[in-house]
C-alpha cells in the first residue's frame, strides 16, 4: 500500500511538471506579493489612467526597487509630472512584456 501511494505521488508530481507551471505555483505561494528571486520584473507606464487599453510605455526593470524608480523618473519627465492623470504598474513574471494582463501579479 506504501508503495503504491509513494508511485502515486511520484505520477502526480511528474504531471505537475510535465503539464503545470512548478515555478509560477511555488512563486505564488512563497512569494505572494514580491517577485521570487528568479522572476523578471517589468514596468509599465500609463500616460492616462482612465484608459489602459492604451499602449503603455514598458522598461525591463529587473528588480522591483529598479520598476518604481523608473517610474517616478518617468512621471516626472512626463506631461503630468505630479501623476495626478497617469499610473503605472509593475509586472512581475510577465509572459508578453508588452501585455500586462499576462503578468503573474500587478504591484505598485
Amino acid at each position: 500500500m506504501k508503495v503504491l501511494a509513494l508511485i502515486l505521488a511520484i505520477l502526480a508530481i511528474v504531471c505537475w511538471f510535465a503539464i503545470g507551471n512548478p515555478k509560477n505555483d511555488i512563486a505564488s505561494v512563497v512569494w505572494a506579493n514580491s517577485p521570487a528571486p528568479w522572476e523578471s520584473v517589468t514596468g509599465f507606464y500609463y500616460p492616462d489612467k482612465s484608459d489602459l487599453s492604451d499602449n503603455p510605455q514598458t522598461q525591463d526593470s529587473g528588480t522591483l526597487g529598479n520598476c518604481r524608480d523608473w517610474a517616478a523618473i518617468t512621471i516626472t519627465a512626463s506631461v503630468d509630472p505630479t501623476g495626478q492623470s497617469s499610473t503605472y504598474a509593475c509586472g512581475i513574471s510577465c509572459a508578453n512584456p508588452k501585455d500586462a494582463s499576462s503578468c503573474r501579479l500587478l504591484v505598485k
